[in-house]
């Protein structure tokens, strides 16, 4: 059980890692920015726990708007992740193939910008569309 617990915070904190230096390398913020910012992700990465705490002492409303928070920033910094792999397994790719060919194709590469915010975009388009199909539903 415990090996299964330090899987699953290894691998969340390791994509909040990875969202987290994707984020300061593209928006370059400050320092204040850098820490509020690192302790919403620590918050999130504990938020599984912590819903389970609040959960089996009956705080049933405070388990419950924390458990929206966290998994829909869950599903988010998911589809995020999946975006930013895509455009650095492309950018991996051309370096790779420059590499082989010994040429410049540099000019075939997505700027790290614009992969970010196509990510960041893709991510908010399917929030927005899942919102969307719910309320249509119910």
């Amino acid at each position: 059980m415990i090996f299964f617990i330090l899987t699953i915070f290894t691998i969340y904190g390791g994509v909040h890692v990875y969202a987290f230096l994707k984020a300061k390398s593209v928006l370059a913020f400050g320092p204040l920015t850098g820490v509020a910012l690192a302790s919403f992700m620590l918050l999130m990465v504990f938020s599984l726990f912590l819903i389970r705490s609040l959960e089996s002492h009956e705080y049933e409303l405070p388990a419950r708007v924390l458990s929206y928070v966290a998994y829909f920033w869950m599903a988010m910094l998911f589809l995020f992740f999946c975006g930013s792999l895509v455009f650095d397994s492309i950018t991996l790719f051309t370096h790779t193939a420059g590499w082989i060919t010994r040429s410049d194709i540099s000019s075939y590469l997505v700027p790290v910008k614009a992969a970010f915010f196509i990510s960041l975009a893709w991510h908010s388009r399917s929030a927005h569309m899942a919102i969307l199909r719910r309320r249509t539903s119910v």
